[in-house]
């Protein structure tokens, strides 16, 4: 039986009777694996004690096997221990947040031992350990909402799930910057939409008028609310020049940006959305990632060290 090497993040831990562990691990070059590790929380190694953590990095030799059964873990040699995810709940979440967008973003490739994963999840894993070093460094108390929104928008920029943030998706114009001021523009599943695109789209809706080929599609009347009351998501997210820069900044930098209510929610709305989209379905920790990005705006209380709150 073959040996596999691979450095290897950790994305997922499913305790196995008492001393073994289930891996899930996004491989750099392999994509995502899922492994045995026997014995894993009997080891005595320092800063090992314990098993495996949420992020841990480090080279991997396992051995494969076929039909989908679980690889056999064999050795570990740990790059990255990251500490602290467990000091507050906000900080798990967030970890939990980044490792479990890439499980679902590389699900399709999940230990297939002959085919190397697609080059972009070689990307995505350098994303994640950008990503995951960033969220340790953060001091306690900060905000994590640019680090976990910035991810998302990476994530989803590096697979092809993410629209066109900074140009009509209809009529290609850019929507940032420029002498022409726009108060606001819409995005949905197809992109952003400016002003005079959803112009259009309301003429070709009145009666006697033939639908454009894109409109066929079931998009959210103007008129409608902006909530599916069936899914509890946005549809859509109508977006101000300040949260559509804001967006582009934080895809840039990854910087915190101090944000005005209204921008706020609809960057919070916009990652809900975005996720959904891609995904076409929910994640655990979506809605904690979203409570965070919704605290960059003041009307939410900023989040106090835990000395201060005890």
């Amino acid at each position: 039986m073959p040996i596999i090497k691979d450095e290897v993040q950790v994305l997922r831990v499913f305790e196995q009777g008492n001393t073994s562990q289930v891996l899930v691990l996004l491989g750099r070059r392999l994509g995502q694996l899922r492994v045995l590790a026997k014995g894993a929380r009997r080891q005595q190694r320092k800063g090992f004690e314990g098993g495996f953590d949420l992020l841990a990095r480090g080279q991997m030799l396992a051995y494969p096997r076929r039909d989908e059964t679980l690889w056999i873990f064999k050795e570990w040699d740990e790059r990255r221990h990251p500490r602290g995810f467990g000091g507050s709940l906000e900080r798990l979440d967030s970890a939990s947040f980044l490792c479990e967008l890439a499980e679902a973003l590389t699900r399709e490739t999940a230990g297939n031992e002959h085919e190397v994963a697609p080059a972009e999840h070689a990307a995505l894993f350098e994303v994640l350990a950008e990503s995951a070093a960033a969220l340790e460094a953060l001091p306690e108390g900060a905000l994590y909402g640019p680090i976990l929104l910035r991810f998302a928008l990476r994530a989803l920029d590096t697979v092809g799930l993410l629209p066109n943030l900074v140009r009509c998706s209809r009529c290609e114009r850019g929507l940032l910057g420029g002498h022409r001021a726009i108060k606001r523009v819409r995005l949905d599943f197809e992109g952003l939409a400016c002003p005079d695109c959803l112009a259009d789209e309301a003429l070709e809706r009145l009666p006697g008028r033939d639908p454009a080929p894109w409109s066929q599609k079931k998009l959210l009347p103007l008129t409608r609310s902006m909530r599916d009351e069936t899914a509890g998501t946005a549809r859509c997210v109508w977006l101000s020049p300040e949260a559509l820069g804001a967006l582009d900044y934080v895809q840039r930098t990854g910087k915190e940006v101090k944000l005005s209510g209204p921008a706020a929610l609809a960057c919070a709305r916009t990652l809900l959305l975005l996720v959904h989209t891609a995904l076409e379905r929910d994640l655990r920790t979506l809605r904690a990632a979203a409570r965070e990005v919704l605290r960059l705006g003041p009307h939410e209380k900023q989040r106090q060290p835990v000395a201060q709150r005890q």
